[in-house]
């Protein structure tokens, strides 16, 4: 299949973490990459830590928490960026009972959607692994 042109692109898919976050809460269809591949449940628990995050971190510069040239995070007022982040998602995730593993790909994912873009991360997805989700059948 060939590529998708960057007209189609700009229709299904937001430019944003927070264009996405803003679609997802009005209960719009978002289009997702399947990350657990271990079942419903296990990937609706992912993603309502994505959003959840996303919304607790929307208004930080988080490529502040990166140097670009190592692509190591680096301390931001005496913290590093995973510190602020465990926080963050500590409050606003406590109740779904995270594994060690869903709390990685939530911060991992959440912070790659907001540093470099939702458009730009589903464009570099495998297209197989493309899912569409709402906040309807996430019980959010």
């Amino acid at each position: 299949m060939g590529k998708m042109s960057d007209k189609r692109s700009e229709l299904l898919y937001p430019e944003t973490a927070k264009e996405a976050l803003d679609k997802f809460e009005k209960g719009e269809v978002i289009t997702v990459v399947e990350l657990g591949g271990l079942g419903p449940g296990y990937e609706q628990v992912i993603w309502i830590g994505i959003f959840r995050l996303i919304k607790k971190c929307h208004n930080e510069d988080v490529s502040k928490w990166v140097d670009r040239q190592s692509k190591k995070f680096k301390k931001v007022k005496g913290e590093k960026y995973l510190d602020v982040v465990d926080d963050k998602l500590i409050e606003s995730c406590e109740d779904l009972c995270l594994s060690g593993a869903q709390a990685g790909v939530i911060k991992h994912t959440a912070f790659q959607l907001m540093m470099y873009g939702w458009r730009s991360m589903l464009m570099k997805a495998p297209k197989d692994r493309l899912i569409q989700i709402n906040k309807d059948i996430l019980k959010y």
